[in-house]
């Protein structure tokens, strides 16, 4: 039976029992859950590694063959006229473009700037230098200590950043010397740190007690010792990591207290040992948003969400993955006949009745990456074969 089970079982007799039986269980709770979610990460990492992000590496070498594929029809001039190729250029530039997004690729960034006339890391650093140009002007945020980024949500994030004032605009802008401290502050100060020790000595007796109580080498029987030296750890690492609860489970488990012990504390003790309980909770929430990050992007529109939801998003995701992988294939296979490319190409709005963007929707299902969980994906054209 641990604290939390024995103490929900009796009603606290004044408001400091109930927060300390309330901040027991809530620490109770997100230690679970933390484990709960360390378990679940190596499973995670399992189908990301085995069955998610192998479909990914095939789906782009899929787009890959098409973008090299579109660029030899370019060669060998299978199009007729102008406009055909002229289409067929711009969507080759909005595949490359794609791919290059994901990652470095000297063999595609050659053939960006052969159909391009321009270097693609000279296109991003005019594009990154118009948009740090747009912030300025309507943002009214300087980002001339910015430069450098290729990275748009990067150069973005840094405005928010700035907006707000999180980030200083010149080193200058942060004080030099200190404000000079009031008497009044420096009092409460005192108090504090008189306060911090306190509660630093309460936990410490309650090792302290356990410390004796479980020395391995005060037992003669073997089988006695090897449980206390197991237990004695246990010990060590709570005090260690300030792990109250874990402490009073120990003293509880050995019957040191039982619950009419911590029923019945003093108020001194309860304000004590609340205070260490809501550091060790914050804590723990730290901890819980930090192993839960990566998983956020499945479950954008759940406020709470559990492991559980996280591995059925992931399902999900895989069999999406998997038809958009069929679809490259197939669409690869289809453009190899050079009639079918052309009958594709006609079928496609010439400029300006089209803008770039709406053409760019009609071929999408072959060129574009995989619809990542919580992203928006473009609408697929309801005219596609």
């Amino acid at each position: 039976v641990s604290v939390v089970s024995a103490l929900g079982q009796h009603k606290p007799a004044d408001k400091l029992q109930a927060a300390f039986q309330r901040l027991l269980r809530q620490v109770d709770e997100q230690r679970s859950l933390l484990a709960d979610w360390s378990a679940y990460g190596t499973r995670y990492h399992q189908r990301l590694g085995s069955e998610l992000l192998p479909v990914y590496d095939e789906f782009r070498q899929g787009r890959r063959s098409i973008a090299l594929l579109l660029d030899e029809h370019l060669e060998i001039g299978v199009l007729r006229g102008k406009a055909q190729r002229t289409k067929l250029k711009i969507l080759l530039l909005d595949l490359l473009d794609a791919l290059l997004g994901e990652g470095p690729d000297s063999e595609l960034e050659a053939l960006y700037t052969k159909h391009s006339n321009a270097s693609f890391a000279d296109e991003k650093a005019a594009e990154m230098a118009q948009a740090r140009e747009l912030l300025e002007s309507v943002l009214g945020v300087p980002m001339d200590d910015f430069d450098g980024t290729d990275n748009l949500e990067e150069l973005l994030f840094h405005a928010q950043n700035k907006m707000s004032g999180e980030i200083p605009d010149r080193p200058d802008d942060t004080p030099q010397r200190a404000k000079r401290k009031t008497a009044k502050q420096e009092a409460a100060e005192l108090k504090k740190e008189h306060a911090a020790k306190k509660i630093s000595q309460t936990v410490r007796e309650v090792y302290r007690k356990l410390a004796s109580a479980l020395h391995p080498d005060r037992e003669t029987d073997p089988a006695a010792r090897e449980k206390k030296t197991e237990q004695m750890q246990r010990v060590n690492q709570a005090y260690e990591t300030g792990d109250l609860l874990a402490l009073l489970n120990l003293q509880f488990e050995i019957e040191q207290i039982d619950t009419e012990h911590l029923a019945s504390l003093s108020a001194e003790r309860l304000t004590h040992y609340n205070q260490v309980l809501r550091e060790q909770l914050a804590e723990l929430k730290a901890e819980v948003e930090a192993v839960t990050a990566p998983f956020k992007h499945f479950c954008q529109w759940q406020r709470k969400f559990t492991p559980e939801d996280v591995d059925r998003k992931m399902s999900a995701e895989i069999v999406t993955a998997q038809q958009d992988l069929r679809q490259v294939k197939a669409d690869l296979e289809r453009l190899q006949n050079p009639a079918e490319l052309r009958r594709w190409i006609g079928e496609i709005p010439t400029a300006p009745e089209f803008a770039d963007d709406q053409m760019l929707d009609i071929f999408l299902e072959a060129i574009a990456p995989p619809r990542r969980p919580g992203k928006s994906s473009k609408k697929k054209a309801s005219g596609r074969r």
